[in-house]
């Protein structure tokens, strides 16, 4: 399985763009990366927010399908 970033992640809201990067706790080891951009098109937030709200999920969404098994 291909290594990533571990969670949890967050989300920013700068400008127009909601920027998914990991927590602060793990800021120290993973710098400044972030994991994700997510841009809003024709004012569309609630969808964007959902969008961006997913894609941060994705470490513990990731936990849970192992459990699963």
């Amino acid at each position: 399985m291909t290594k990533h970033t571990a969670g949890p992640w967050e989300i920013s809201k700068i400008d127009n763009c909601l920027i998914v990067r990991p927590r602060q706790a793990n800021a120290k080891k993973w710098g400044h990366l972030n994991i994700a951009s997510v841009t809003r098109i024709l004012q569309q937030s609630t969808e964007t927010e959902a969008n961006a709200r997913l894609i941060a999920a994705a470490p513990e969404l990731l936990e849970a399908c192992k459990r699963a098994k």
